[in-house]
């Protein structure tokens, strides 16, 4: 007598990262459509300890919500693959992909270079999402490259990308006397998440520019909306 159970659906996304991290070392090559692109976008956040519905709006989790507000906006769903889970665009002819990695913080990395392999992307065609203490609720800076800051998952990147030479949107959480690992894992308040809902739309069209501009003029035309 033979007994079979369901698998979880955990164990079903462990199943199917294992096939994925296989197809990586397989097929590390430029992958080319019908639309003959080479081109990556990979529109990430960096995901608290444990991705998953409890941190949905926390501060934390604010990069994800740039990335459903875009995916929303062109009715684009998403599944797993590698570690995360993926969705397409396509912009001008283009084949954009959105990343939202669920990973530990400090692993974000290893997404990230998953995709970056699998595609043969070049670094200047990644753009990161991700929350920052050190800008207020309600505003966001476009910046191209540098340091961590302390940014754990940023850290993690940087390291398996081998540069800092990395594009970003850092959205505003600002700070607070509560500890930053409590504080970060809250959800926002009514007054907060309608300050980040008002900005939202801002970041959907830099991220359909990013395909179309080079960083500096992203940086030109977007970093004065938050004085506007």
């Amino acid at each position: 007598m033979s007994m079979s159970r369901k698998l979880s659906d955990e164990e079903k996304m462990q199943r199917q990262l294992r096939r994925d991290e296989k197809a990586v070392e397989k097929e590390a090559h430029p992958q080319v459509d019908k639309y003959g692109a080479k081109i990556l976008r990979i529109l990430r956040e960096e995901a608290s300890d444990n991705p998953g519905i409890k941190y949905k709006k926390t501060r934390h989790n604010v990069g994800f919500m740039a990335i459903d507000c875009y995916a929303k906006k062109y009715n684009l769903s998403f599944k797993t693959k590698f570690k995360g889970l993926l969705s397409e665009h396509i912009i001008n002819n283009e084949k954009v992909i959105l990343v939202k990695p669920q990973t530990y913080m400090n692993l974000s990395g290893e997404c990230v270079l998953s995709y970056a392999k699998y595609y043969n992307v070049d670094v200047k065609d990644i753009l990161i999402i991700y929350d920052d203490v050190d800008f207020e609720v309600g505003t966001f800076k476009v910046k191209r490259g540098g340091s961590s800051n302390g940014h754990n998952g940023i850290k993690d990147i940087i390291n398996k990308l081998k540069t800092e030479d990395i594009n970003r949107i850092r959205i505003g959480i600002s700070k607070n006397q509560i500890p930053l690992m409590d504080y970060v894992l809250q959800k926002f308040t009514k007054e907060e998440i309608e300050k980040v809902n008002s900005i939202l739309p801002n970041i959907c069209d830099v991220i359909d520019d990013f395909e179309k501009y080079d960083i500096d003029k992203l940086m030109n035309k977007y970093n004065g909306l938050n004085n506007e």
